[in-house]
């Protein structure tokens, strides 16, 4: 009887989350009222409080549980011993978490939200709070990569383990919201695959774009 209650309560808060994403979708976060939760979750307002003290609660574990831990079990495929070149482990999961976004529903969903419809003058909070979340699990994970390497001997970056994670992380951002403005503007995967492979090949080379079989100029020959 007791197990039932939980996976009753369980399923409860999962409807909620899934409503509360989908009011989130059609109306932005300023205009998301528990009574439209409600409505759309076909239950009671009093049972969307039971389970989220208020909209800052809701939105917290919107972000942890649908946009975090979803990157995270995409990650943790990656970056295990035997990884021997971080560069191509981290090509291979940059490309992954792309396909992510594409192929799951709800982690498009909540990405389109907090980039799109979380309006930053009144939610600036929220989406520092997602951002710098998705940012420490994403440099968490480079740094796996490179640590393994290292302890097998492999080839080592030649940028910081932060400083890696950081302008991998910004180009993710940046590639991924560009896609959500104009989703037909040009092809996603292709274009992540070419740009996250340009930049390791350029930590590499030292940071050489032209041993990518680019024309830049070195810093000597300028």
């Amino acid at each position: 009887m007791v197990r039932k209650t939980k996976e009753a309560t369980a399923e409860t808060r999962e409807r909620i989350l899934d409503a509360a994403l989908e009011v989130f979708a059609e109306r932005g976060l300023s205009q998301m009222t528990f009574q439209e939760i409600a409505r759309a979750a076909r239950m009671t307002r009093g049972a969307v409080y039971w389970h989220f003290a208020d909209k800052t609660v809701l939105c917290d574990c919107l972000i942890e549980e649908r946009a975090v831990m979803p990157m995270e079990e995409v990650l943790v495929r990656f970056g295990k011993p035997g990884a021997i070149e971080p560069p191509v482990e981290l090509s291979n999961s940059f490309v992954a978490l792309l396909d992510a976004f594409i192929t799951n529903p709800q982690l498009r969903r909540i990405l389109e939200c907090m980039m799109l419809k979380a309006e930053s003058f009144f939610h600036a909070e929220a989406i520092r709070s997602w951002h710098q979340r998705c940012m420490v699990a994403w440099t968490m994970h480079v740094a796996r990569c490179i640590s393994a390497a290292r302890d097998l001997g492999g080839t080592p970056f030649t940028l910081s383990v932060y400083t890696t994670g950081e302008i991998t992380w910004i180009m993710l951002h940046g590639l991924l919201r560009s896609w959500l403005v104009d989703p037909s503007g040009f092809d996603l995967m292709a274009q992540g695959r070419q740009m996250i492979n340009v930049f390791t090949c350029g930590l590499q080379a030292g940071g050489l774009p032209k041993a990518c079989g680019g024309d830049f100029p070195s810093s000597e020959s300028r």
